[in-house]
């Protein structure tokens, strides 16, 4: 079985925006949290599911809800 991994890393601080960002073999995310009060934005990737050579990569953009 599979397992998606949530990337959500620990944010840092630069200036009045916060940001993340994520770098792994070829695969690269990086994040800007804007006027918001929390960072809502997610990422999964799932490579190579079950070892068939397909890999799932999805971008949650959050808007006030999470």
């Amino acid at each position: 079985v599979s397992t998606l991994k949530f990337l959500v890393n620990d944010s840092v601080n630069v200036g009045i925006k916060l940001n993340w960002e994520l770098k792994q073999d070829y695969i690269a995310a990086y994040a800007v949290q804007g006027h918001r009060a929390r960072m809502e934005d997610r990422f999964v990737v799932n490579e190579d599911m079950n070892n068939t050579g397909v890999s799932l990569f999805a971008i949650f953009d959050g808007h006030g809800g999470e």
